[in-house]
């Protein structure tokens, strides 16, 4: 049994969940859909002059939002990406990387792998000062298709139904992957709206929409454009640590933290030694809170 800690975190750590699929028969997309959609990749990334080499977009249906990165993944071979996605303690590497993950412990509860994910502001903090959220961890890959889920029934400040879906095939190259997060923010999204209308109006997603001034690209902006930020910032997290699985946390970190930096507009939000510094202090935490956690399970 992995312990839970408090349930504290604010805004922030709002805008980290929100950002629900049906059922898991339905979550997936049929291989052939993936091919398409890895070939108009291709072709968007030849003709994009931001450079941009993923698509993400998000939705809001009412009180829940859905985001979606797709990218693909050079020179990585699909082998490595699926031994490595099919590990619920990989994930716990690649979600620490994240500003808003200040924690990741995973374990077996059941007989089920589970994730808990302590997530908080974007400052350090304790793993006991973060929200934890219970993530039921699924494996439903097929052939060459890897498939994985994070479901998790309730959050803190009445949000529940998360659901993060990983789906990749094998493309010429590399790995194509569709990386989706959702969840139901109830009560809270009309917080989040206020923040992001008052504090937060600056901050904008990676969609363009209409409306632009004297030829300026106008970005999505609120809900929308923090579900955006989101999924980039996991799909870099992903990203980084595939290729440099052999590395050093630390070095991990760097290169994370430099692939943000090439998307200032959308995710700059922290001085680069101030990232470093509170990621190789949550990234000891999480060493003592996994240590304790197999204890517990001896």
């Amino acid at each position: 049994m992995i312990a839970r800690p408090g349930r504290r975190g604010g805004l922030s750590l709002l805008l980290a969940l929100a950002v629900a699929w049906p059922a898991a028969a339905d979550l997936f997309a049929p291989r052939a859909l993936l091919e398409d959609n890895a070939r108009a990749l291709r072709a968007q990334a030849a003709r994009d002059e931001r450079g941009l080499s993923f698509k993400v977009n998000s939705v809001r249906d009412q009180s829940t939002i859905r985001s979606r990165a797709s990218f693909a993944l050079r020179d990585v071979a699909y082998g490595l990406f699926h031994a490595t996605l099919a590990r619920p303690d990989r994930w716990c590497e690649i979600m620490l990387l994240h500003l808003n993950v200040k924690g990741c412990v995973h374990g077996r509860e059941e007989g089920r792998p589970v994730l808990y994910l302590y997530l908080g502001r974007k400052y350090y903090q304790e793993p006991g000062d973060a929200s934890a959220i219970r993530f039921e961890f699924s494996d439903h890959s097929i052939d060459e298709s890897t498939r994985v889920t994070l479901t998790a029934e309730t959050g803190p400040f009445g949000t529940s139904g998360y659901v993060y879906v990983l789906e990749a095939i094998p493309v010429a190259g590399g790995v194509y992957v569709e990386f989706g997060i959702s969840s139901h923010i109830g009560p809270a999204g009309a917080l989040i709206d206020l923040y992001l209308s008052t504090l937060a109006r600056g901050k904008v997603g990676f969609s363009r929409v209409e409306g632009g001034v004297s030829g300026r690209p106008r970005y999505v902006r609120g809900q929308l454009g923090a579900a955006e930020r989101n999924a980039v910032r996991y799909m870099l997290a992903l990203e980084t640590t595939l290729k440099l699985l052999s590395e050093p946390f630390a070095e991990r970190a760097s290169a994370w933290y430099d692939a943000t930096m090439r998307y200032p507009l959308q995710l700059r939000e922290l001085d680069r030694e101030d990232y470093l510094r509170f990621k190789a202090r949550e990234y000891e935490n999480q060493l003592s809170l996994q240590r304790a956690a197999d204890a517990r399970s001896e």
